[in-house]
């Protein structure tokens, strides 16, 4: 199982919202870069790093951070926030990113996604779903869509997509734990390639995780936090 920490940045910082709340975001001491430094040295395989003003606004700015940072690791990187266009994929792909998290909102456009796919190729990827109580949300998390989680996944595997990233946003930053049930369904229909985020507080969380077969688990504030060991869980977990 690979653990993957989030490098969350909002105005500079690494941050870390709880149910997706931009008014009240923990702030860590470390700056994006000197995060993923400390992050790969604990053994990270793999950063996810996330632009929280774009998430917000659909806009994308700052990506001189994440360029310099992809050139200073020896880990793959993927993206999120903001990132609702073939030409805002192709062009992180272009500075070294290795998977794009597309945002809800560009998945609900076919044309964006197999165009995504022709252009960079489906294993570049990754549909992102955001969710409250399994109804997908966009707009910085606030707007519900009135469709489900599921639905969402199933009608993205018909597009092409082939990898997805679930996030709880009720559990996001709560250290509550996942809801297993409603994993395992969208597990299933997204054929086993589903990344999961959200409400993951301690090791047990882990072992519930694993026991269903999730293979990737983004970490926030756990590991900022320390009520989950990077490195201890690192080396019980990967392969």
């Amino acid at each position: 199982m690979e653990l993957i920490p989030a490098i969350d940045i909002l105005d500079g910082q690494v941050v870390q919202l709880t149910r997706g709340d931009y008014d009240a975001p923990k702030v860590f001491h470390y700056t994006p870069i000197e995060a993923a430094l400390h992050w790969v040295a604990a053994g990270a395989t793999r950063l996810h790093v996330v632009n929280l003003g774009a998430a917000r606004t659909g806009i994308r700015n700052g990506d001189e951070v994440l360029a310099e940072m992809v050139q200073m690791i020896d880990v793959p990187v993927q993206a999120s926030g903001g990132i609702q266009d073939v030409r805002t994929a192709e062009s992180l792909i272009d500075i070294g990113v290795c998977w794009v998290v597309f945002d809800t909102v560009a998945i609900g456009n076919p044309q964006v996604v197999r165009q995504a796919i022709q252009n960079v190729g489906a294993e570049h990827v990754i549909a992102g779903v955001r969710a409250k109580s399994g109804v997908v949300a966009t707009d910085g998390c606030a707007t519900p869509l009135q469709r489900r989680a599921v639905d969402v996944i199933t009608e993205s595997v018909d597009q092409g997509v082939t990898q997805f990233m679930y996030t709880d946003i009720d559990r996001d930053g709560t250290l509550l734990g996942p809801r297993i049930s409603t994993l395992g369904k969208l597990q299933t229909a997204a054929n086993g390639n589903l990344i999961v985020a959200g409400g993951i507080g301690d090791v047990q969380h882990l072992r519930d995780l694993s026991e269903i077969g999730i293979e990737s688990i983004v970490l926030g504030t756990s590991i900022y936090t320390g009520s989950i060991d990077f490195r201890a869980a690192v080396e019980e977990f990967h392969p």
